[in-house]
């Protein structure tokens, strides 16, 4: 009967819902919508039942009514970092990312310490044209989660697209920085697009190894790897 244990598990499944099999999506939308009901029974102002029917909103074509039900949430409860990364999702969605940057900043990373907001955050500051706030987001994420391989893809890109392309290699090359378990034909794939973009690798190379990547489903290509072929 505790009213925020269903209202997390409503935000749970919610959230849930878009990475699992289109076929198992309906039975994840029916367990969150349950839960948000239960929580909303025990207690009709549960924030993070309102945050769960948020979350459960498609972004695509219904982008006003999607924000308009985060604000909703933040004119009650500001520092809600649930409804801020929903609102800083969404407008990221559509091209409004300095004002996306700004709430993902606003998210109390002593409340909510999650991998996937910080690998948003620079993003966010990188497509607002902040690169230097881009980075350090990616570095201080970094101390806190090490190993996720999200994260250091998004450091990579930064860097590689940014003009810090030795940087970039050498973080690549270092091995204590990469995650654990990050497929090795995609590191090679990084080092050589790396390479070509310094001039010091062959250009056609680095593209078909990032081919290679693609085929075997360990990742997109990287566009940084087209660039020294459109030269």
């Amino acid at each position: 009967d505790d009213s925020q244990a269903w209202g997390l598990l409503a935000v749970l499944y919610a959230a849930r819902r878009l990475e699992v099999a289109p076929s198992d999506r309906p039975a994840l939308l029916a367990r969150a919508r349950s839960a948000i009901k239960t929580a909303h029974t025990l207690d009709p102002a549960n924030a993070r039942a309102f945050c769960a029917e948020v979350i459960l909103v498609t972004a695509y074509r219904n982008w006003h009514r999607k924000e308009q039900g985060a604000r909703k949430i933040l004119d009650r409860l500001p520092d809600n970092p649930i409804a801020l990364f929903s609102l800083a999702t969404l407008l990221g969605h559509v091209g409004r990312w300095r004002e996306a940057a700004d709430a993902a900043a606003k998210i109390s990373r002593t409340r909510f310490l999650l991998p996937a907001v910080e690998q948003f955050t620079v993003y966010a500051f990188w497509s607002a044209g902040d690169l230097v706030q881009a980075e350090l987001a990616g570095e201080r994420a970094a101390r806190r989660f090490p190993m996720h391989a999200g994260l250091w893809d998004a450091r990579i890109a930064l860097l590689m697209h940014s003009g810090r392309t030795a940087d970039a290699l050498s973080l690549i090359e270092t091995e204590r920085s990469r995650p654990s378990a990050y497929p090795l034909v995609k590191t090679e794939a990084l080092r050589l697009t790396a390479l070509a973009l310094l001039g010091e690798a062959d250009a056609e190379a680095a593209a078909q190894m990032n081919v290679k990547v693609a085929r075997q489903g360990s990742g997109e290509p990287l566009a940084a790897a087209i660039e020294p072929l459109m030269a």
